[in-house]
């Protein structure tokens, strides 16, 4: 039986669990981000 889990932490804890083989696949998530005053043409 394979559970879905998530882990949510810094690339390195990611890359630790991957190279002892306790990661069988990876997702890759990502959050938009705005910056600047949010004009257009300014």
């Amino acid at each position: 039986m394979t559970a879905a889990r998530s882990l949510y932490g810094s690339i390195s804890v990611t890359r630790q669990l991957l190279f002892a083989g306790l990661l069988d696949a990876l997702t890759l998530m990502t959050h938009p981000v705005v910056a600047g005053s949010g004009r257009v043409g300014a």
